[in-house]
């Protein structure tokens, strides 16, 4: 099983680079950064391995007489890496709105504004009596429109959708492919 890194040493290793380059400590080889952050040198320079093959940092590699064989100097970081650490935004303008919004919504027990769920990926519904009307949810990963409510409403929900757009729902009816076609109970 391939062991998951990035939180606990590359984006801790990106951490200390973009604070040396907007502050006077130099962490520009391999054993600075080992220091700075208290990560092992080795796996400081396997992770700049995999940093610098994905366009997260910059860095001279040179030969060495170390088990690995080489190291990594004049490390520079990219603007992805400026964009994982939060020093710069995100190429997607709505990425800390949604981030925002999952969190507040994760953590209140409200259950009026725990009904709206799972940004990004759609609109989920939970809960009776809403009214939902002139989105447009197309776009997402999965299904773009999902009530599993149970009532009077559109489509056999407890709720009403009107002119909402979203290539798939369920149940079907609740949103509309496109902006010519109708939701079911318009």
């Amino acid at each position: 099983m391939t062991e998951r890194t990035w939180e606990r040493r590359e984006l801790v290793i990106l951490d200390a680079i973009v604070e040396s380059e907007t502050t006077s400590v130099s962490v520009r080889d391999s054993a600075a950064i080992a220091e700075a952050t208290g990560i092992d040198q080795r796996d400081v320079i396997m992770a700049l391995r995999a940093l610098t093959d994905h366009a997260y940092v910059e860095a001279s590699k040179i030969n060495v007489n170390r088990p690995h064989g080489f190291d990594f100097v004049s490390i520079r970081a990219l603007p992805a890496a400026r964009r994982a650490t939060r020093q710069w935004p995100s190429a997607d303008p709505f990425e800390e709105l949604i981030v925002r919004l999952e969190v507040t919504i994760a953590g209140t027990s409200d259950p009026a504004r725990r009904t709206l769920t799972s940004f990004g990926q759609g609109i989920r519904v939970h809960g009776e009596s809403h009214s939902i009307h002139d989105n447009d949810f197309r776009g997402n990963s999965g299904i773009d429109c999902v009530d599993a409510s149970k009532g009077d409403g559109t489509s056999g929900t407890a709720n009403t959708w009107i002119r909402n757009l979203g290539r798939e729902s369920d149940p079907r009816g609740i949103c509309r492919r496109s902006v010519g076609a109708a939701n079911i109970g318009e």
